[in-house]
């Protein structure tokens, strides 16, 4: 039995009234923007609630009071972001959706590699390295944990968007996107080093943990609307050579056969293996022999001088 089609409460169809597709293409774009609303909304507000008190937490264990007064700043300063964070990340998926039939060309987050020369060496940002590393791992996890629902939306995007199917790090609604938009949103409030890292984390725990139910969701609603309704993803298991063999054989299903026999195995010396075919040969020839012997009991016809 199918699961129902998730609903979208009144998808804001004014938001993709712009896009350069078919009308029913823009109703599933409000309604795949729709369900991202639903679904990550309460995630969002969690997310600068936790922040702000992992920061709290952060504080009291301070090594001294400077450091504990920066924290302290930086947590008054969430009470400003919390109003901005999940509508400003919300529109930012929406601008990710509008833009489907564009160029793909999204910047992936990567860990930054030191570029090293025999004449000079390129300086990078300690920064952008830390933030880079924890973020790659953060995308690296949630593409293992969610590659099949991923690997169908990436099609059905494709669909939608007239062209081939998306990879994970181009779909609107991958973790290599929505890590995207955390970072320049920590960059847009001016959050200090530690507390983007720390937003980053409490990112993961709070928001990425639903992903996989927004892709689902997502998925339903696509094929419900008759988006490759019958798309099932199977991963290619290539089989080994003596797999091939076991299976494809010709002994394979046929008992007694020559195949068979000669799979049997060997379990005595050489000198006990059964006759040859020159030996059978000779004992017929015998046996030819004495029955063609004369009934006076005269020589065989060979005998003869």
């Amino acid at each position: 039995m199918s699961a129902p089609a998730p609903s979208s409460s009144q998808p804001d169809m004014t938001r993709f009234a712009d896009v350069a597709a078919p009308p029913r293409v823009r109703r599933l774009l409000a309604a795949l923007h729709g369900l991202a609303v639903q679904t990550l909304t309460a995630p969002l507000k969690l997310t600068i609630v936790e922040l702000e008190r992992e920061l709290f937490r952060d504080a009291e264990r301070a090594r001294n009071s400077q450091i504990q007064a920066d924290i302290f700043a930086q947590a008054r300063q969430l009470h400003e972001v919390n109003a901005q964070f999940g509508p400003r990340f919300l529109e930012a998926v929406a601008v990710s959706l509008a833009s489907l039939r564009g160029p793909r060309h999204t910047q992936r987050i990567v860990p930054t590699e030191v570029s090293v020369s025999a004449t000079a060496l390129t300086l990078v940002n300690d920064t952008d390295v830390d933030r880079d590393i924890v973020l790659a791992d953060i995308i690296r996890r949630e593409a293992q944990r969610s590659a099949t629902a991923l690997q169908l939306l990436g099609q059905r995007f494709g669909v939608l968007a007239a062209g081939p199917a998306f990879d994970v790090d181009d779909l609107p609604f991958g973790p290599q996107a929505l890590c995207r938009i955390v970072r320049e949103l920590g960059e847009d409030f001016a959050l200090g080093l530690e507390t983007q890292l720390a937003l980053y984390r409490v990112f993961d725990r709070q928001l990425l943990e639903r992903l996989g139910e927004l892709l689902e969701r997502a998925n339903i609603l696509l094929a419900h609307e008759g988006v490759l309704p019958g798309l099932v993803y199977t991963p290619y298991l290539a089989r080994s050579a003596t797999t091939r063999r076991i299976i494809t054989g010709p002994e394979r299903g046929l008992p007694g056969a020559r195949g068979g026999a000669a799979a049997r195995p060997l379990t005595g010396w050489n000198g006990s293996a059964p006759s040859t075919g020159w030996a059978a040969m000779t004992e017929q020839a015998m046996a030819l022999a004495t029955a063609s012997a004369a009934p006076d009991g005269t020589a065989p016809i060979g005998d003869a001088a």
